[in-house]
């Protein structure tokens, strides 16, 4: 399965402001951050719902962008 594509790796906005939401309830460093950020799980899922989610169309393909509320 392609882990790397629009749909499972989303694009952040701001990763400084989503990096200092996310440290809230995890630890790690900026490149656990990453790592969690591109590999799909449940607590992955529940900290997108939380973020403010832009969508934008490029042709036929969808690009969501994270931005910190």
């Amino acid at each position: 399965m392609e882990k790397n594509n629009i749909v499972l790796a989303p694009q952040c906005g701001d990763v400084k402001k989503l990096y200092t939401e996310w440290k809230r309830i995890h630890h790690g460093s900026r490149d656990d951050f990453y790592l969690f950020m591109t590999t799909p799980s449940a607590d992955r899922e529940a900290f997108i719902n939380n973020m403010q989610i832009e969508v934008s169309f490029i042709g036929s393909m969808a690009l969501q962008t994270l931005f910190a509320k």
